[in-house]
């Protein structure tokens, strides 16, 4: 193009640019200027188009690339962006002249690859924020999808579970069931036929098998009972995890051998583990006032029973055959050396030298002396039972029996190194002319435990007519005790003495130590307190255990001793208080000692001589040669003593020869108390009645008012019983004296 040319054209550009310089086109050119001048060869053009497509500082990666950016940009903007820059393309294209040259055409070409890339930039851009939008919508459909397979997989497992957990259940009864089946069918031999243990055509009875049986005592019968009743409820009092576990199978009565005790019940159940689920809780039974009665033992087959019988009967024929027993598993074993040690007896109301004498045990007793000469029997004194057993094993000494009211004896082991000191001890009332002296009383006790506190077992016991209410007798802060829970809340003075003493001694009551067997120990018209303690020192609290206080009234209903209630042989006000003393050596009893005469005696069936008796050869030389001897040498006692011995020596070997023998144990021997002839129906609804008045006026707790009036209540019925009990005596000597004048009226010979 020749320059001349150009330079016009030039010229007109400037002045068509200059015209226009207010509008969007000015810019545009201006920037197109800069690119380009007019003196630029083709090349160059192209070299600065290829630039622009693919290394432009400002689009450094290419298009395509483009389409992987994420821009934040919103397309709106963008699509705004593109339309503006068409309009500014369509004014150019307005305002080119139809006449332009090569280089005009290649910028307006550069202006719209430039568009165009904007433009696919934008569309990249849009593209990549619908796939975002997509992907998350499909991130949280899927979400929500496995959230729901999951949920219903949880389910689907957990029925699975259940149905798991029911059929091991199944297969567990099956188990069991299979277990019964073996326990009940016959053994078979190897050719499937039974054994003859049990005989083919039998069936079955699950009382038969000792293995899953049990015999209970002391259910009451009553006509038309229906056992399995009774038994589910026997059950029941074990407790609910028993009750749940255990199914009662059959249930019997077996006949009585007594006409004054019901018939034991025999009880099986479904397998051998509720048996011994049974025995193992059978002691609950003693918890329960309808059950305390009832006893629950091991069900025996008749060889088993007639093993303990021989034993038992062998044990009694051995020489030291007492000091073993046939226990339940039956083995033979020793017998615990827990035998009743002594009784301490609080306010005897013996006079001089009077005893009381009990086969078996010896009496230590300190009568009161000081007795009015009007007073119409003896009063106070105290006293002590010791067993005879004991006696061979400590050296008993009284140590004190100088004031009124108190004795002291002590034991001593010297071979094992052990003793203690037992006082029995009598406080009389605050309101007795013989009670007011009290301190002195006390003050005679604290100087013996002084004088004696080198040995570590002292026990204090009896009536101190002290109410200590829930006065402490310790230091809570100092002394490692107990606390004991009062169960006569009221204070007298001698209480507070006694409390003083106790602090000086360094001693403690074990009375409201043991909760579960405390009770009243003074229980009369007048009221209900606690007056009797068993006091121990603080340092060998620990030796003393089992401690019970026992009311009168509920001995004579386990002992069932009510016929013999009379009017000389009335009812005591005090319980009787147990306790237990342990001592600190293993085996007390190492040596062999003497058999008690009592307790195994030979006697002869007299009903059984033989007709033969004395008159063998042998015998009728033994007694011609006595004879001779009486005739020829009785000059001197010896000789006559030893040809007695003699005699007596025949005669005996010849009752061991020819005469049975029936050996008679005293331990075992049933005392069989004779009741009183008068006694009937009546007292005994009486008897239990007064009972019933008697637990209500011990655990009654409310006010004032109602204390009195149950005391009251239960006053009444003891005296309507008391009424009873001697109007009856009173008929019943009136009509035997009436039988007697008529046999000595009637028949002189006969009377």
């Amino acid at each position: 193009m020749p320059k001349k040319h150009q330079s016009n054209q030039n010229t007109k550009r400037k002045k068509g640019n200059s015209s226009n310089s207010s509008g969007s086109e000015s810019h545009d050119n201006v920037n197109k200027a800069k690119y380009f001048r007019t003196n630029d060869s083709v090349s160059s053009i192209l070299n600065q188009t290829h630039s622009v497509l693919y290394n432009s500082d400002e689009f450094n990666t290419s298009v395509f690339g483009e389409v992987n950016k994420v821009d934040t940009h919103n397309p709106t903007d963008y699509i705004q962006e593109t339309d503006n820059n068409q309009q500014n393309m369509s004014s150019v294209n307005t305002n080119l002249n139809p006449n332009l040259d090569v280089c005009d055409k290649l910028e307006t070409l550069i202006g719209v690859v430039k568009d165009l890339k904007t433009s696919q930039d934008n569309m990249a851009r849009m593209f990549e924020s619908k796939l975002d939008k997509l992907r998350t919508d499909l991130m949280a459909s899927v979400d929500s999808k496995v959230r729901a397979l999951r949920d219903e997989l949880s389910i689907d497992i957990g029925h699975e579970t259940t149905r798991t957990d029911q059929l091991l259940t199944t297969v567990q009864s099956i188990q069991r069931r299979l277990d019964d089946v073996e326990q009940q069918n016959p053994i078979l031999n190897d050719n499937g036929t039974a054994v003859h243990e049990n005989r083919p055509g039998r069936k079955y009875n699950p009382l038969d098998n000792t293995d899953i049986t049990v015999t209970v005592s002391g259910i009451p019968f009553s006509d038309g009972e229906d056992l399995m009743e009774k038994a589910n409820d026997m059950i029941l009092a074990l407790g609910d995890s028993v009750a749940d576990s255990v199914r009662i199978s059959a249930a019997t009565r077996l006949p009585s051998r007594f006409n004054d005790k019901p018939g034991i019940v025999k009880i099986s159940f479904q397998n051998t583990d509720e048996k011994v689920n049974v025995l193992r809780n059978k002691m609950k039974l003693r918890q329960t006032e309808k059950y305390k009665n009832v006893f629950i033992k091991s069900s025996k087959s008749r060889e088993r029973r007639l093993i303990e019988m021989n034993a038992r009967a062998v044990l009694r024929n051995l020489p030291d055959g007492h000091a073993y027993r046939d226990d339940a598993s039956g083995r033979i074993k020793k017998r615990d050396n827990q035998t009743q040690g002594g009784d301490a007896i609080s306010e005897t109301h013996l006079a001089g030298q009077d005893e009381i004498n009990v086969t078996g045990y010896t009496w230590l007793g300190f009568n009161r002396t000081n007795i009015h000469r009007n007073a119409p029997k003896a009063s106070g004194g105290v006293g002590i039972l010791l067993s005879n057993w004991l006696l061979k094993y400590f050296n008993v000494s009284v140590i004190d029996k100088t004031f009124e009211g108190i004795l002291g004896v002590k034991f001593e082991n010297s071979s094992k190194d052990l003793e203690f000191i037992l006082y029995s001890c009598y406080l009389p009332p605050e309101n007795s002319s013989r009670g007011r002296d009290a301190q002195s009383f006390l003050a005679h006790l604290l100087t013996q435990i002084y004088m004696h506190s080198d040995c570590k077992n002292i026990l204090l016991v009896g009536d101190f007519n002290a109410r200590i209410g829930s006065l402490s007798e310790t230091l809570n802060q100092i002394d490692n005790i107990p606390k004991r829970i009062a169960k006569d809340n009221s204070i007298n003075q001698h209480g507070h003495e006694f409390i003083d003493f106790l602090n000086e001694a360094k001693f403690c009551v074990l009375n409201g130590r043991f909760a579960e067997y405390d009770n009243f120990t003074s229980i009369s018209r007048k009221g209900k307190a606690v007056v009797d303690y068993f006091c121990v020192p603080h340092d060998s609290l620990s030796n003393y255990d089992n401690f019970k206080v026992l009311p009168i009234q509920n001995i004579v209903d386990i002992h069932k001793l009510q016929p013999l209630i009379g009017e000389r042989s009335k009812l005591p006000d005090h319980s009787v208080i147990i306790c237990h003393l342990k001592l600190t050596v293993t085996d007390l009893i190492d040596e062999a000692q003497p058999i008690d005469p009592l307790f195994n005696r030979s006697r002869y069936r007299l009903d059984r001589i033989p007709g033969d008796f004395m008159s063998s050869e042998l015998r009728r030389l033994a007694i011609v040669n006595i004879i001779d001897q009486i005739e020829r040498i009785r000059e001197t006692q010896e000789n006559i003593d030893m040809i007695y011995s003699d005699l007596c020596n025949v005669i005996v070997a010849e009752m061991d020869e020819k005469i049975p023998k029936a050996i008679s144990s005293a331990s075992k021997k049933r005392f069989r108390h004779k009741k009183k002839p008068y006694w009937n129906d009546t007292l005994a609804t009486a008897w239990n009645k007064m009972h019933t008045k008697e637990k209500e006026f011990l655990k009654c707790t409310g006010n004032r008012y109602t204390k009195t009036a149950i005391r009251k209540d239960y006053a009444e019925t003891r005296d309507k019983f008391d009424k009873l009990l001697r109007k009856a005596e009173r008929e019943y000597r009136s009509a035997k004296a009436s039988d007697f004048e008529s046999i000595s009226v009637n028949n002189p010979n006969e009377f």
